[in-house]
């Protein structure tokens, strides 16, 4: 079990936690029939600090602490939270609120997307507004324009040409620029950012609760693995400066993780211990 004052993880049979003393729970507190299968005794607490102490999650460490050089909240975030993990399990015990940490930061740019997308859809409406508004002008100075002076030749076919861009055809290209970006952005939020949120989730309440919930943990890795290349791809554009590092070294990452979660979590479920 682990303790609920320092988190430390001892056997059950232990009536007082090792390392602080805080007395454990009274027996009996949490019966059999309340344990799933792939959680029995102290089984899933146990292990998560075996997954955390992986020298693949040192690896998964590492990479993000240099990823983070990119000077970016989240990246920085997921470094510091990342190492408190990773040393507390050195320490045999796991540390549930860097785990809510993490969950909680995941969460928060998963707000801050939806936040974007209100904000593209706003600006794509007041462009689509201020490309009819520009094509009315248009026509109201092309009717006012002295056609049979040669002062305002160069004038008139300019502003001419103006008012032939239809505002649908205005629309039309506002729509596909800002529509493309809004789609990946909520592709990413639904088909990425909400899954791992909810694993991480489940997690740390494992911690809490001794049940380990792997529903959905193929679907999360296969997403991180794809993350990781379209993430990969995207470093090439910065070959010749040192972006190449910080990128490469995200998109490293996001493939360590995928073979961490392979390793602990995907291959467990299969098993159905």
């Amino acid at each position: 079990m682990i303790c609920s004052k320092c988190g430390y993880l001892y056997v059950d049979s232990e009536e007082k936690c090792p390392q602080c003393g805080n007395p454990s729970p009274s027996v009996g507190q949490k019966t059999e029939e309340n344990l799933t299968p792939l959680a029995t005794s102290s089984f899933a607490l146990q292990k998560l600090v075996d997954a955390f102490r992986d020298p693949l999650f040192l690896t998964l460490c590492i990479l993000t602490t240099v990823s983070a050089l990119r000077i970016e909240v989240f990246s920085i975030l997921f470094a510091v939270f990342a190492w408190l993990i990773y040393s507390k399990a050195q320490q045999n015990t796991c540390d549930i609120k860097s785990m809510r940490a993490v969950s909680g930061t995941i969460f928060a740019e998963y707000v801050l997307n939806w936040v974007a997308v209100g904000i593209l859809a706003v600006v794509a409406m007041l462009l689509i507004a201020a490309g009819g508004l520009s094509a009315d002008l248009s026509r109201i100075i092309l009717q006012n324009i002295p056609r049979d002076e040669d002062v305002y030749e160069l004038v008139y076919s300019i502003i001419r040409t103006i008012s032939k861009l239809d505002v649908v055809v205005i629309a039309f290209a506002v729509v596909s620029v800002f529509g493309i970006l809004i789609a990946a952005i909520i592709a990413l939020n639904l088909l990425i950012y909400k899954p791992m949120h909810d694993f991480v989730m489940y997690l740390y309440q494992g911690a809490y609760t001794n049940k380990l919930v792997l529903n959905r943990i193929s679907y999360v890795a296969n997403a991180v693995l794809v993350l990781g290349i379209l993430r990969g791809i995207y470093s090439l554009s910065f070959v010749g400066s040192f972006q190449i590092l910080t990128n490469g070294s995200s998109a490293a990452s996001l493939i360590i993780l995928y073979i961490w979660l392979k390793k602990h979590f995907v291959e467990l479920k299969k098993t159905n211990i």
